[in-house]
């Protein structure tokens, strides 16, 4: 757990510093956008790498990014929060709950409180898997848009 927590504090030391970098060049835009394209660039390279194509559309992803932050924040979630926090339909979330199970990267648990809850959570992959995607757009190289935005055309 402490080694969770150390590698938890080293990618917010990294996030930390990369803002301060595009805060420094607040008075520069096209410096600022060029930082975050590539960190967008690159986190989708890590992402698309990382998990099957099925998953690339924005519900999956927004699910799984929602489950991650609560797993983050020791937190477990109803599907009608996630469907709330994401703002997808049911019949849509449903549908993509069922992806992220046969895919294994996610699964149910009953609430003991209450027979009529369950709460969904993430498997130990999808956790590995989110952990990989996220270390490595903090930590790599960012990858440049192919089109060279500083020169004027």
């Amino acid at each position: 757990m402490l080694t969770q927590t150390t590698d938890q504090l080293v990618i917010l030391e990294r996030i930390e510093q990369r803002l301060d970098r595009i805060e420094n060049n607040l008075g520069n835009p096209s410096v600022d956008r060029l930082q975050m394209l590539s960190f967008a660039l690159n986190l989708r390279q890590v992402k698309n790498s990382s998990f099957p194509s099925q998953l690339f559309s924005t519900n999956a992803w927004d699910i799984l990014l929602e489950l991650y932050a609560a797993h983050l924040a020791s937190k477990k979630l109803s599907m009608s929060a996630i469907g709330q926090a994401t703002n997808i339909s049911e019949t849509t979330m449903l549908r993509y709950f069922d992806i992220l199970m046969k895919h294994g990267f996610i699964y149910r648990e009953d609430d003991a409180a209450s027979a009529e809850k369950s709460h969904v959570q993430l498997t130990k992959s999808a956790i590995s898997k989110l952990n990989h995607v996220l270390d490595t757009a903090v930590y790599e190289t960012p990858v440049r848009p192919a089109v060279d935005l500083n020169k004027a055309e």
